[in-house]
């Protein structure tokens, strides 16, 4: 776990090589303005400590606040934003590729195992829509800017111990998902993806004609 300041947006070929790394990083700043054009990176936990920032992700904008987080999934494409007149202190945790495929296996069934016999060379996917943090994940992204002095070894204790944590506050989606009428277990998992994404569709026009 590598902790930097947030990368040069302005430099694809720099914010490329800042954030595909072996290990985890946690890009951890203060700023006012910040803009992230249409880019793709590790599985990375987006929040704030303060302020808002705003991500564009499956077509839509969400604005993470205190108390939110929103998982992005390897190389799936988005956009962020900082705009605000005080200072947003924001944190990105991108996992390594190692440590994502060891917590996605840890969540696989038995019938999953047998259905995908290559699970190994599989991302861990998420929905990518925003959530409430529960209080283990809550206490976790509170830890986060503790690590920094921390010991090499603990970083990466801690940097696993949060990827399975998000993972488990997804369970019961994921019970939810495998009552789908479909055979195949990553069938189930997309027609579940798209629900959420149909579903986060909704909630922005209902909020849009609220404050119209």
């Amino acid at each position: 776990m590598l902790f930097k300041p947030l990368p040069d947006p302005n430099n694809f070929d720099v914010l490329r090589r800042y954030l595909w790394s072996a290990g985890t990083i946690v890009v951890h700043d203060r700023t006012n303005i910040a803009f992230y054009r249409r880019h793709t990176a590790p599985l990375s936990l987006k929040f704030v400590r303060s302020g808002t920032e705003s991500f564009k992700i499956h077509g839509f904008h969400e604005a993470v606040m205190p108390g939110q987080y929103l998982v992005v999934n390897a190389d799936q494409p988005y956009e962020s934003a900082i705009d605000a007149y005080d200072p947003v202190e924001t944190m990105c945790v991108f996992f390594s590729q190692e440590e994502a495929r060891d917590v996605f296996r840890l969540q696989l069934g038995d019938g999953e195992l047998v259905d995908v016999p290559d699970a190994d060379r599989l991302k861990f996917e998420f929905p990518a829509v925003k959530r409430d943090a529960s209080r283990e994940v809550s206490g976790l992204i509170d830890t986060i800017v503790t690590m920094r002095g921390a010991p090499i070894l603990a970083r990466q204790e801690f940097s696993a111990r949060l990827l399975v944590a998000l993972g488990d506050h997804e369970v019961r989606d994921w019970r939810t998902r495998e009552k789908l009428d479909a055979i195949r277990p990553a069938t189930r998992a997309e027609l579940y993806r798209r629900c959420l994404v149909g579903r986060l569709y909704r909630r922005l026009v209902r909020e849009r004609h609220y404050s119209a």
